[in-house]
C-alpha cells in the first residue's frame, strides 16, 4: 500500500487531530472498521507521539475498530493491551467532595464544558484496555486505585468501572472486578450500600445471594406480613372482600420469595387495581419495606423482584398517584 492511501496520510486524520472536533462519530466508527492492519500499526506507533491530540485521535480509532471486531485487531491484541495500560498509569479520579455552593458548582460546569482543556488520553487509554481485555482492566483498577484512601465521590465513580466490567457480555466478565464488588458489598466497606445496588440493579447476583452475603451490616429485618395487614388493605379497598386468603398467600408468597412470578400475581391481581388518591400504608403492608439499597426518595417507593424488574409507587403527600 502506497503512504498516500494510509489512514495517518489521510484528510480525516488530519481533522481528527485539529482542534475542530468537525469530524462526525459516524464516520469515525465506518473508517474504524475498514482500517488495514497496516493503519491499525501506525496508529499503534502513534501512541507514542508527543502530542496528546495525536494519543487521543489514535486511542479513539483504535478503540472504535476493537469495538467494531475489526479482522485485524487480532494481530496487535497484545501490544494494544500493553500500551493501553501504560498510557493509563496517567489516570486520575477527580476525587473532590461535592459541593454546595453555586459559584463552585458553576466553575466546575464551565471547566468541564471547557473546549481548551486537554484530552484526556488516560481516561482514554484505559476505555481501550477495558473493550480490549475486562479482566486486564479489572487488575488494573484494583492496583492503581486505593479503594479506602477515596473520598465518595472516587469510590463511587470505581464502582461504577467495577460494575461496567461485568455487565453486558458476562462470558467477558473481569473475575478481579466482579470479586472486588462482592468484597465491598460484603465487608461492609465504604459504599458498601452502593455495590449491592450495582450487583442487584444490573443483575450481577440475584436480590438473595446478595442479601445473604450483606446481612451482617445490613439493619434491615426479613418482611413479615402483619396479622392486621391484609384487613387493613380491604377495609380500605372493599371490592376484595371475600379474597382475603387469596390475598395473604399471594402477600405471603412475595414476602417470603421476593420473585418476579409473585410480585407480578400481586400486582395484577390486586395492586394494579388501586385508584389513584388511596392511602399509602395498606398498601405498603401488603408490599413491605421499599428496596433497602436505593436510596430513599420522599415521593418514590421503589419494590425489586428477586430477578430485578421493578415496581414503583409513586405518591404525592401519603396518597397513591401512579404505579
Amino acid at each position: 500500500m502506497g503512504d498516500d492511501h494510509r489512514f495517518v496520510n489521510s484528510d480525516l486524520w488530519r481533522q481528527l487531530t485539529a482542534s475542530d472536533g468537525s469530524v462526525a462519530f459516524s464516520a469515525q466508527k465506518e473508517v474504524a472498521l475498514r482500517l488495514t492492519e497496516v493503519d491499525l500499526r501506525d496508529l499503534l506507533k502513534t501512541l507514542e507521539s508527543n502530542s496528546p491530540k495525536e494519543q487521543f485521535a489514535a486511542l479513539g480509532m483504535l478503540l472504535m475498530a476493537v469495538r467494531g471486531n475489526n479482522t485485524f485487531v487480532g494481530f496487535l491484541r497484545d501490544e494494544l493491551r500493553t500500551k493501553a495500560t501504560q498510557l493509563a498509569q496517567a489516570w486520575a479520579i477527580e476525587d473532590v467532595p461535592l459541593s454546595s455552593d453555586k459559584t463552585d458548582v458553576l466553575r466546575r460546569i464551565e471547566a468541564l464544558l471547557a473546549t481548551d482543556k486537554p484530552p484526556d488520553v488516560a481516561r482514554r487509554a484505559y476505555a481501550l484496555l477495558a473493550a480490549i481485555d475486562r479482566e486486564s482492566a479489572g487488575q488494573f483498577l484494583v492496583s492503581h486505585f486505593h479503594y479506602e484512601g477515596l473520598a465518595i465521590r472516587g469510590r463511587e465513580q470505581l464502582l461504577h468501572e467495577f460494575a461496567e466490567l461485568c455487565s453486558i457480555d458476562k462470558s467477558k466478565r473481569s473475575a478481579t472486578a466482579m470479586k472486588r464488588l462482592t468484597e465491598i458489598a460484603e465487608k461492609g466497606e465504604p459504599e458498601a450500600k452502593t455495590a449491592a445496588q450495582y450487583l442487584i440493579g444490573r443483575q450481577l447476583m440475584q436480590r438473595s445471594e446478595v442479601e445473604k452475603i450483606t446481612e451482617s451490616w445490613r439493619a434491615t429485618p426479613a418482611d413479615e406480613l402483619s396479622s392486621s395487614a391484609v384487613s387493613d388493605f380491604i377495609a380500605q379497598h372493599p371490592h376484595f372482600v371475600g379474597r382475603e386468603e387469596e390475598l395473604t398467600k399471594t402477600a405471603n408468597d412475595w414476602l417470603k420469595t421476593k420473585s418476579i412470578a409473585s410480585l407480578n400475581r400481586l400486582y395484577y391481581d390486586f395492586l394494579g387495581c388501586v385508584p389513584e388518591g388511596s392511602a399509602t400504608g395498606p398498601l405498603l403492608g401488603i408490599l413491605g419495606a421499599p428496596n433497602w439499597w436505593e436510596d430513599p426518595h420522599p415521593n418514590v417507593y421503589i419494590f425489586s423482584s428477586d430477578e430485578g424488574p421493578a415496581l414503583q409507587i409513586h405518591l404525592t403527600e401519603r396518597s397513591v398517584v401512579s404505579s
